[in-house]
């Protein structure tokens, strides 16, 4: 399979929100991680740094007040997009007041690279570590950090985030029972019409994917902004998880303002695929009222809200649930 030209995605970015966030510092400093084996939670917000393959890597770590260690919570992963890193992603997807209300750990993980890019495999940059092992790793950490539902540990990401999050649901399907994503997509196909995509996933993954008929980087209806070369449409994307999944092919709809909901049900260990199409909208994190620098995010969607709605709603089944 010949490369597909890399230089065709080098657009993703969160756009001018990102360069006014990045200057901004953690209120904290870096937390020592407790020993292996030893269960030491801490509540509140600090910035953690884990070691993976003699790569230090770094992420903002959330948990609410008040959480009794010893019992079990959901853990909820936020990917930034290309150029961002966690205190950004933390700020813009606001995923830390959905753990406050509803008791889960969240973590923000960085990215490598210069800007920093999510090694999504499908040739678009963040070569400098393997982030497939970093996932893993984090979620082994906060297992032992404090106890936690695996059969409730999720990814959910934006742009490049939202790329690594489809990889994560086909690498790691033993992990995340569902994924959320804004503005990804599974695949990018080259100039001689050959595709890249993720791998099959090897158990159901439950999906909802949220995507702006305008979004000028990672378009609606696939290709690139400048070249007749690019990522795979949003179609194909859904059309590749109701496969794996199992689902009915023939979608219920619901329209939702300018928002589309097509849910694809009856997947095996009731695996779910639901699309949210937002008409006109960009590249942006859908917020209710909200108005993203690339493109815009129509009142009255929330993708944070609803993503974790949609966690709740697929943990890992009996069957398929972790020992």
């Amino acid at each position: 399979m010949r490369a597909v030209n890399r230089r065709a995605f080098l657009a993703l970015a969160l756009g001018s929100s990102i360069a006014a966030l990045s200057g901004c510092r953690s209120a904290r400093a870096s937390a020592a991680s407790p020993p292996a084996g030893v269960r030491q939670s801490t509540s509140g917000r600090s910035v953690q740094e884990l070691a993976v393959d003699g790569v230090t890597r770094r992420y903002v770590r959330y948990e609410p007040p008040g959480l009794d260690p010893a019992t079990a919570v959901p853990l909820v992963l936020v990917l930034h997009g290309r150029g961002g890193n966690g205190t950004i992603a933390e700020r813009l997807y606001e995923m830390s007041d959905q753990a406050a209300l509803h008791g889960f750990v969240v973590v923000y993980p960085d990215a490598l690279g210069d800007p920093p890019t999510w090694h999504s495999g499908l040739g678009l940059g963040g070569s400098q570590g393997d982030d497939v092992a970093f996932i893993r790793a984090l979620v082994a950490r906060e297992a032992g950090t404090r106890a936690l539902d695996q059969s409730r540990v999720f990814t959910c990401g934006h742009s490049s985030g939202g790329l690594m999050s489809y990889r994560l649901a086909a690498e790691a399907s033993d992990l995340f029972p569902a994924v959320g994503i804004v503005a990804g997509s599974v695949g990018v196909r080259g100039p001689n019409g050959r595709t890249i995509t993720i791998p099959k996933p090897p158990r159901p993954v439950s999906v909802i994917h949220f995507h702006g008929t305008d979004d000028p980087l990672v378009p609606y209806n696939g290709g690139s902004p400048s070249r007749p070369t690019g990522f795979v449409s949003v179609a194909e994307s859904i059309r590749f998880w109701v496969a794996e999944n199992g689902c009915d092919p023939t979608p219920t709809t619901e329209t939702v303002g300018v928002a589309r909901r097509d849910t694809y049900a009856g997947g095996r260990d009731s695996a779910e695929v639901t699309l949210w199409t937002i008409e006109g909208g960009g590249h942006g994190w859908p917020k209710v009222g909200g108005r993203s620098s690339v493109g815009v995010s129509p009142a009255g969607i929330s993708a944070t809200d609803l993503i974790w709605g949609f966690f709740a709603a697929h943990p890992r089944g009996a069957i398929g649930r972790m020992s």
